[in-house]
C-alpha cells in the first residue's frame, strides 16, 4: 500500500508542478510590460526591475497554489481512471478511498503554503514593492528631465538643466532653478553641476550642488544679493506620486489590518481582505473534495476531460468568491460569510461526492457523451454506409488499404492536436481573464 500511495502522490505532484509553473507564469505575464518598459528606459534598473518582479510572485502563489493542487489532482486521478488502473484496483478489493490519504496529506501541504504566501509574505512584499516603486520613480525623474526645457512640474519651481548624465546618482550640467514660492521675492540658483540623491521615505529629491550662486531680491525696493558658494544642499519636494499598483489595505500585516477594522467607521473593506487572506488558501482544501471523486469519474476523457473539470471549477469557485464579495460589500451577507461561503458550497458538495466514490458508474456520464459526440455525428452523417464501406474495404487493393490507414491515423493525430490546442489556448485566456476580473473587484 505504500507503494501505491508514492505512486499516486507522484502522478499528482507531477501536474500538480506542472499546473503551478504554467498558471504563475501566464499571470506573471501581466506585469511583465511595465516591467520591461522600466527596464528599457533605464538600463541601470534592471536590479531593481528584477527584485521588483520577485516581490510580485507571493501574491500569485496565492491565487496559483489552489488551482495547481486541483489540475494536479483532477488530471492525475482522470489519466489513472482512464487507463483502467483504478478499475483494476477496485478488481483487487482496495477501496478507492485509499486515494484520500496522500491526496488529502498533499492538499494540506498545499494549503499551508498558501496560507503562508497570502498572510505573511503578501503583506511584507507589498509594502516592500510600494518603497521599490517609490525609489524607481526618483531614479526615473532625471532620465525623464529633457535637458534645454523649462521644467515645471515641480511645486513652486522651475528647472532647467543645460546636459544629464545617468549612473547610480545621477547628475546634472548647467543647473537653472527658480524658486518662485514669493512672487515677490524670486529667488535664482546658478550651479555648474548637481548630483541628484533620493529620499523616498520624505518623497523628495535632494540636491547636491557645486559652484554656484544664489541672486536674490531684498526686502527693500531695489536692493539685491549675489552668494557664491563652492557646496550646497537644496531640497526639492516631488509632485504628487502617481496611485501605487498595491492598495492600503494589502500592506498591512494581519495585527494592522483588524486594529485598523476595528477603529475605521467602515471596517467592511478591512474584514473583507483578512477574510480573503485565509479563505482563498483553504480554498485547497474544499477543492480537493470535489476533485477527488471527479477525477475517479473519468473514465474516458484521460488528461483532457481533468483539463475541463479543472476550468470549469476555477471559473466557478472565483465567480462564487466575486459575487460573495460583492453581496458582502453591499451589506446582504455578513462578511465572513460572503467570503467563505465558496468554500463551504464546494465543501458540502465534496462530502456528497465522496458518498460515492466507490461506485463503478461515472458520477458524470454526460462528459463521456460530449467527448463521443464528434465521433457520433460524423459517423452517422458519414457518405457510406456501414455495409458499402466494409465492402469497398474488401475490394480495396492492398496498396489503397494501406494508404487510408495512414491518412485515417493522419486525421487522428491531427485531431487529438487540434483538441488538446484548443482545449489549452481556451483554458489558459479564460484563466488570466477570470484572475483579472477576481483581482479588480477583490481591490474595488
Amino acid at each position: 500500500m505504500r507503494i501505491l500511495e508514492r505512486q499516486i502522490l507522484k502522478e499528482v505532484f507531477a501536474h500538480a508542478l506542472l499546473g503551478l509553473t504554467l498558471f504563475t507564469f501566464v499571470l506573471f505575464l501581466r506585469s511583465t510590460t511595465q516591467l520591461l518598459e522600466l527596464a528599457l528606459r533605464d538600463t541601470g534598473l534592471w536590479k531593481q526591475v528584477f527584485f521588483l518582479a520577485l516581490l510580485s510572485f507571493p501574491a500569485l502563489l496565492s491565487f496559483t497554489i489552489p488551482m495547481a493542487v486541483l489540475v494536479g489532482i483532477l488530471i492525475g486521478l482522470s489519466r489513472m481512471s482512464s487507463d483502467n488502473e483504478v478499475t483494476a484496483m477496485r478488481a483487487a478489493g482496495i477501496s478507492v478511498r485509499k486515494f484520500f490519504l496522500p491526496i488529502g496529506g498533499f492538499a494540506m501541504l498545499g494549503c499551508a503554503v498558501a496560507v503562508y504566501c497570502s498572510a505573511y509574505l503578501s503583506p511584507l512584499t507589498n509594502r516592500l514593492r510600494v518603497q521599490q516603486e517609490a525609489q524607481i520613480g526618483l531614479r526615473q525623474i532625471s532620465s525623464e528631465l529633457q535637458p534645454r526645457v523649462f521644467e515645471e512640474r515641480f511645486p513652486n519651481l522651475v528647472l532647467y538643466v543645460r546636459d544629464a548624465v545617468s549612473g547610480a546618482h545621477p547628475s546634472w550640467k548647467g543647473i537653472f532653478l527658480a524658486e518662485v514660492s514669493n512672487p515677490d521675492r524670486p529667488k535664482i540658483t546658478l550651479a555648474q553641476e548637481v548630483v541628484l540623491f533620493s529620499d523616498p521615505a520624505q518623497g523628495r529629491l535632494q540636491l547636491h550642488l557645486a559652484h554656484g550662486t544664489i541672486h536674490e531680491n531684498g526686502p527693500g525696493p531695489g536692493e539685491y544679493s549675489i552668494a557664491t558658494f563652492s557646496e550646497t544642499d537644496i531640497p526639492v519636494h516631488l509632485p504628487r506620486p502617481a496611485p501605487s499598483s498595491v492598495k492600503p489595505n494589502a500592506q498591512l500585516n494581519n495585527s494592522e489590518l483588524l486594529a485598523m477594522a476595528a477603529s475605521s467607521p467602515e471596517p467592511v473593506e478591512a474584514y473583507i481582505e483578512f477574510h480573503r487572506r485565509f479563505a482563498l488558501p483553504f480554498a485547497t482544501l474544499f477543492l480537493t473534495l470535489v476533485a477527488i471523486p471527479l477525477g475517479l469519474s473519468s473514465h474516458k476523457g484521460g488528461k483532457s476531460s481533468g483539463i475541463i473539470l479543472t476550468l470549469l471549477m476555477i471559473v466557478a469557485y472565483y465567480s462564487l468568491f466575486v459575487g460573495g464579495m460583492s453581496l458582502a460589500r453591499q451589506g446582504l451577507l455578513p462578511v465572513w460569510l460572503g467570503v467563505w461561503a465558496p468554500n463551504f458550497l464546494f465543501g458540502i458538495g465534496g462530502i456528497f461526492l465522496l458518498r460515492g466514490a466507490d461506485r463503478v458508474n461515472p458520477l458524470f456520464g454526460w462528459l463521456a457523451l460530449m467527448e463521443e459526440w464528434p465521433r457520433d455525428f460524423l459517423r452517422r452523417y458519414s457518405k457510406q454506409s456501414p455495409g458499402e464501406e466494409t465492402n469497398s474495404r474488401r475490394a480495396a487493393s492492398p496498396l489503397r488499404r494501406s494508404s487510408t490507414f495512414r491518412w485515417i491515423l493522419d486525421r487522428y493525430v491531427v485531431r487529438s492536436f487540434l483538441t488538446y490546442l484548443v482545449i489549452i489556448v481556451a483554458t489558459l485566456v479564460l484563466l488570466i481573464e477570470v484572475v483579472t476580473f477576481f483581482s479588480t473587484c477583490s481591490t474595488m
